[in-house]
């Protein structure tokens, strides 16, 4: 009697659970069906193969299939192939030309093939890393410039890129540039073997990794570059903790995880007199001591 009470409660259960859960599938739709529309952002170009502007496509919120079709089973597949392959036999047979190919240098002709992009910013330089601000607002881009005026006369010889590279700032409510921080980190490599150096945005700061074995840090709102931290190679990535913008990580091609801690999350874990030692040690290493970051660990 109990075994039999037991289970009729369990599978009423079951029951409930999957009601619960069909309807929060239904609730998640409607909450995805009200939700404001995103921007797919990503670089592209069309004067060079370089990646040298911004596109943004705007993206419409839209439920997802709570049953996905499973397509033709593989013998249905099979038989497809065959009869494809006979409609080519009887073709080539009869002398009927076969359907010509676009031409994929056309753009008329096959741009119905491809989505179009609502806004696209030039920056007129080599894109090589992209970063959005903690409220989405603002997104960063390191970009190596082309010379002034340069003419692209053709596509496959891009220009000569700079050995500074560009923080461009873009106000992506406005979908216009507000500013350029000042150059202070390089790359030196050609447009072929060119680096992408990955940068990271926080409420007070911005970093970037740089070709010339350092990691940098400006003030978000000044444009001051603070500090830079030594690498043996070139440094591809940054990233702030998104809890503690007082930490911060550098990555490098010298194999090395560096993290960098802030004077007062150091004073925390070691005690001032400590962090006083390890300060003078770090800044006989670095050329600007107004850094607020101190090396802490190296991985």
């Amino acid at each position: 009697m109990n075994q039999d009470t037991d289970s009729e409660v369990s599978s009423e259960e079951v029951e409930g659970i999957s009601e619960v859960s069909e309807m929060s599938v239904e609730d998640d739709d409607e909450d995805l069906s009200q939700l404001p529309e995103k921007y797919l952002i990503f670089t592209t170009g069309s004067k060079t193969y370089t990646p040298h502007q911004i596109g943004l496509k705007r993206i419409k919120p839209k439920p997802f299939p709570k049953i996905i079709d499973h397509g033709p089973s593989l013998q249905e597949r099979i038989e497809e192939r065959r009869r494809n392959r006979e409609r080519e036999r009887e073709r080539a047979n009869t002398g009927s030309p076969p359907p010509p190919d676009p031409d994929w240098l056309d753009y008329a002709a096959v741009a119905d093939k491809f989505d179009t992009v609502d806004h696209v910013i030039d920056l007129h330089g080599h894109i090589i890393g992209m970063g959005l601000s903690p409220d989405h607002r603002f997104l960063y881009v390191n970009s190596r410039p082309w010379p002034h005026g340069y003419r692209i006369r053709n596509p496959l010889d891009p220009p000569p890129i700079a050995q500074e590279i560009d923080i461009h700032v873009i106000d992506l409510v406005t979908l216009q540039e507000v500013g350029t921080m000042l150059r202070s980190h390089k790359a030196y490599t050609p447009n072929n073997e060119c680096f992408f150096i990955f940068l990271d945005v926080c409420t007070e700061y911005v970093a970037s990794g740089a070709e010339d074995r350092h990691g940098y840090l400006w003030d978000r709102h000044y444009g001051v570059c603070l500090a830079k931290y030594p690498h043996a190679d070139v440094v591809n990535s940054v990233a702030f903790n998104p809890k503690d913008s007082g930490m911060l990580v550098t990555t490098s091609d010298d194999y090395s995880i560096k993290v960098w801690r802030s004077r007062a999350a150091l004073e925390c874990l070691l005690g001032v007199e400590s962090t006083n030692a390890f300060s003078r040690a770090i800044t006989g290493q670095q050329k600007n001591p107004r850094s607020n970051l101190k090396k802490c660990v190296t991985l």
